[in-house]
C-alpha cells in the first residue's frame, strides 16, 4: 500500500490480519461484511461504540468489496 494512503497506525488494525489469515485457510473475502468497534476502559461511554475504518483498512475495503457494518 502506498505510504501516502497509510493511517499513521498501519498494520496494526485487525482487519488486515483477519484478512492475512482467511486468505491463508483459502477463504475468499470478497462481497462480506466488516465491522470495527471501540475498546475502552470498563464504564467508558465511548466503549462499543462504532469505529470506521482508518484509510489502511478503506483501501482493504474496496480492494475486496467489503461492506462495513455499522
Amino acid at each position: 500500500m502506498p505510504q501516502n494512503l497509510r493511517a499513521p497506525w498501519h498494520g496494526n488494525c485487525a482487519l488486515p490480519q483477519s484478512l492475512s489469515k482467511l486468505l491463508d485457510r483459502g477463504i475468499d473475502p470478497r462481497g462480506g461484511a466488516i465491522g470495527a468497534a471501540r475498546i475502552r476502559a470498563p464504564g467508558n461511554p465511548g466503549h462499543g461504540a462504532h469505529n470506521p475504518c482508518c484509510n489502511s483498512c478503506k483501501s482493504l475495503r474496496n480492494e475486496f468489496d467489503l461492506k462495513e457494518a455499522l
